[in-house]
């Protein structure tokens, strides 16, 4: 049980980082939503997408991370269009 308790805590961590860097992301994804408004630029960049999930394809986990970043990617779409 304290194997489970380490690894739990291990992810408690990572979860913290992960949720603080989102926290950012969002926040550049208004900035970048106000700047694309201001110049008349749609908010769909499909060349932009694929990049990033072609870096997401790169990792051994990789059908999941492009399950997360399609979510992620979805959610400031939605934060640019407000």
């Amino acid at each position: 049980m304290d194997r489970l308790k380490a690894l739990r805590s291990e992810i408690d961590d990572l979860d913290q980082s992960i949720m603080e860097l989102l926290e950012k992301r969002m926040d550049i994804a208004i900035e970048i939503g106000n700047y694309k408004q201001l110049k008349n630029i749609t908010v769909f960049d499909s060349s932009r997408e694929q990049s990033i999930l072609e870096k997401a394809s790169t990792f051994s986990h990789s059908p999941q991370i492009s399950n997360i970043y399609k979510a992620i990617m979805k959610e400031s779409k939605s934060l640019q269009r407000k």
